[in-house]
Order: structure tokens, then C-alpha cells, then sequence
């Protein structure tokens, strides 16, 4: 599949936009001023110096200013809350989200996934952590981080490993003294042929109702037991949605997880709607699935699994830019930015269109003038003045518009309504 082209920036395509309508609108009136003033008879030359004077009007000195004003404003609030803005571009891509994607560890959660129980069978507890340690050594999942840092706190051994595979959203596969260790869902397990004891099994489902991650390991073709991990949730994280929900954006958590993990995580977090058992690949198409309907879609994204779905992102958030580089990074660490972000977004179009639009008046004035000092004085002597008038009241227009931006303020999220 090719790859998306860029869009314009949509403060500069409000500008374009503008450009081209008062373009258009001053070149049909010079052109009707033009044949008018023929028709009663005016000289050429003050004709040809009337079309040109109305044209000019027609294009006011906001266009050139009015986001240069704005947008720095802008900026300048969201260092105040510890958000640097590292693509200006996406951020005002934000006033067009109508969708975000959330990420469940790093996002739902506070991504600081920690070892909360082994549940063996036939094997020690020990032995357990030890060989999953050994199969995940070396990798850059977070999950494998804890199980490493976790064996060597506890005094678990580690194992030579001849071979091994990593099978993306579904498990990791090794061969320890020429013998198969898998590690990972149960429904992988199952698929290879791996028995699963039905006391594994209720276990394991028991921890996912829970909104545990349940990851299980097995040896030739036998599960020998479950590591739990547990991720809390963020405690901003339900404020968020509400805010997000209260601006009728459709907010999707996307995870890796089993069906009944996800659904407690969702639960808890006040989300009706989440995507589960899904690998890196997976997550790509749901964003893609949304832009397809016809969303503007934000990722809120932490971990190098989420790659892929960053790819098809309109704006990639974060909360911290270890493993992948944001549009946004929110240093703050509060969730509840992401909504007040997107408001300040659209505030700041509204300020650059209120400019615009100031400045189109100073323009209309303009023009009016000049009509009527070629109707009531008979020549165009005011016309240098005039012109001089209306880029100034541009010019002023686009320095007074971000009043209106500089009254928003970002609500801590101590806060809640």
C-alpha cells in the first residue's frame, strides 16, 4: 500500500483558503468597478489605477499575519503545562480530530508493568520465572524487561537459550537445553498443540476478569504456568474520556490482551468501545479502519509496538518519548491534557478566521472610501492613504485576535466537572 501523502496544515489551509476567496472576490469586483467606471465614461489610467487599488484591498495584511500571532500564543500555553509541541503542523492537525486511539499500556495505564504473581504447576515458582527470564532475555518488550529485572532481584537462573522466535501479538518460542519453552497466550499455546490444564485455565481467566495480564509458559507440550502482570490505571485517565466524549470524539483503547482483560481495563477506565488480541500489525488497521470512516485520528501511543499504528496516525501522542518519538509529548504526564489540547486547537483556528475576518472589514471600508472619493472628489488622492489604512487595520486586527486565545486556560486535572 502506498503510503499517505502529508496534508496541508490546516491553519495554513484556513489561510489559503482565505487568500483565494478574497482573491476571487476582489477580482470580480475590481473587474465590475473597471466596466462600470468605463461605462461612465472615467480615463483609462484612473480606471486601470482603480481595478488594481480594489485587487489590493482585496487581499489584507492578515493573511500574512494572523497565524504568526495566533499560533505562538498558542505554543506558549502548552509550555506552561509541560507539553512540548514538537511538529507545530500537528498540533493543528488536533482541531480536526474526531477520533483517538489509546493505547492500553502507557496510556490507559501509567505503563510501569510489575510481576504480581506466579502460578505454577509442576514447577517452582523459581523455575518458572527462570526459564521465562531466560526466553525473553534480550528484548525490548516491556513485559520482558520486568521478567528479567524480576529473576535477577529474586535470585531466579537463568538459561543458555540454542534458538529462539518471537511470533508478534502472540508469544515468544526458544529452545533451552534442547528442549521447547514457549511463552505467551493461551490461544497461541493451544494452537501449537500445547495442553493447558483446565485448573491453569480458570486461574488464568480469573486474573484477565481482573484486568491482569496473564501470560503463560509452557515446556514441550505441557503449560507448566501462568506469570501475572498487573499495569495500574490511570487515575486522570476517566476524567479524560469524559472530556473526550463531551467533545463527541470516539476514543478507542487498543491492546494485546485477552478479551476479559481488556473489557476490566475498559470498564475502569469508562470506555464502551475496545480492540483486543491485536499484534502491532493489528493496531495499524484499526487507526486505518478509522480513517476510513472518515475520522482525523490522534494515537496516544508508549511502547515500539505501537510503530506501526503511529504510522497511519494523523497526530501521535505520548506521555514520555522512550520508545517512540510523539508529534506531542505531554511531559506533564496528565491525560486530561489530550481533550484540553484539542480545545485550544480549535480556539486557535477560531482566533486566526476572527483576524481574517477583522481584516476583511478594514478592507470593505477601504473600498468604500475609495469609492467615494472618486464619486464626491472626482480623483484618487486619498487612494495612498487609504491603502496605508488597510493593512494597518490588518495589521491591528491580527494583534488583538489573540485576546481571545490568551483568555483559555487549562483546567489541572485535580479538578473534575
Amino acid at each position: 500500500e502506498a503510503p499517505r501523502s502529508p496534508e496541508p496544515a490546516p491553519l495554513l489551509a484556513v489561510t489559503d483558503s482565505a487568500a483565494l476567496r478574497f482573491f476571487a472576490f476582489g477580482l470580480l469586483l475590481a473587474t465590475l468597478e473597471a466596466i462600470l467606471w468605463q461605462t461612465l465614461g472615467l480615463e483609462p489610467l484612473p480606471t486601470a489605477i482603480f481595478f488594481f487599488a480594489v485587487l489590493f484591498f482585496a487581499c489584507p495584511a492578515a493573511l500574512f499575519f494572523a497565524a504568526p500571532f495566533a499560533v505562538p500564543e498558542a505554543l506558549k500555553k502548552c509550555r506552561a503545562q509541560k507539553i512540548r509541541v514538537k511538529n507545530a503542523a500537528a498540533f493543528d492537525t488536533l482541531k480536526h480530530v474526531s477520533a483517538i486511539a489509546i493505547s492500553k499500556s502507557g496510556g490507559i495505564t501509567q505503563g510501569r508493568p510489575f510481576l504480581a504473581t506466579i502460578v505454577g504447576e509442576g514447577l517452582s515458582d523459581s523455575t518458572i520465572l527462570g526459564l521465562a527470564a531466560s526466553v525473553e532475555n534480550g528484548s525490548a518488550h516491556p513485559l520482558a524487561r520486568v521478567l528479567v529485572a524480576s529473576a535477577v532481584s529474586r535470585g531466579a537462573r537463568l538459561m543458555r537459550v540454542s534458538a529462539s522466535s518471537s511470533i508478534p501479538g502472540k508469544g515468544v518460542e526458544a529452545l533451552i537445553n534442547g528442549r521447547p519453552v514457549r511463552l505467551g497466550k493461551r490461544a497461541w499455546l493451544e494452537e501449537e498443540g500445547v495442553e493447558v490444564s483446565s485448573s491453569l485455565t480458570v486461574q488464568g481467566d480469573q486474573f484477565a476478569a481482573r484486568g491482569k495480564t496473564a501470560v503463560y509458559l509452557a515446556t514441550g507440550k505441557s503449560a507448566k504456568g501462568i506469570l501475572v502482570f498487573s499495569d495500574e490505571l490511570r487515575a486522570d485517565m476517566p476524567r479524560t474520556i469524559r472530556l473526550l466524549e463531551a467533545l463527541n470524539i470516539e476514543t478507542v483503547m487498543i491492546t494485546g490482551d485477552c478479551r476479559s482483560a481488556a473489557k476490566r481495563v475498559a470498564k475502569d477506565a469508562g470506555l464502551t468501545v475496545y480492540r483486543f488480541d491485536l499484534c502491532p500489525a493489528d493496531k495499524a488497521k484499526e487507526v486505518q479502519m478509522l480513517q476510513t470512516h472518515g475520522h482525523t485520528v490522534a494515537l496516544l501511543a508508549a511502547k515500539k509496538q505501537d510503530a506501526e499504528a503511529a504510522e497511519r496516525a494523523d497526530v501521535i501522542l505520548a506521555m514520555n518519548d522512550d520508545e517512540i518519538d510523539p508529534d506531542i509529548l505531554i511531559t506533564s504526564n496528565d491525560a486530561s491534557h489530550i481533550p484540553q489540547l484539542i480545545q485550544l486547537a480549535k480556539r486557535t483556528i477560531t482566533t486566526v478566521r476572527l483576524a481574517l475576518a477583522l481584516s476583511f472589514l478594514a478592507a470593505v471600508l477601504a473600498v468604500v472610501l475609495l469609492h467615494a472619493s472618486l464619486f464626491f472628489l472626482g480623483d484618487l488622492r486619498f487612494l495612498p492613504l487609504l491603502a496605508v489604512l488597510s493593512m494597518l487595520g490588518g495589521i491591528i486586527a491580527s494583534t488583538l485576535a489573540p485576546t481571545y486565545l490568551r483568555s483559555f486556560k487549562f483546567t489541572p486535572h485535580t479538578l473534575d466537572y
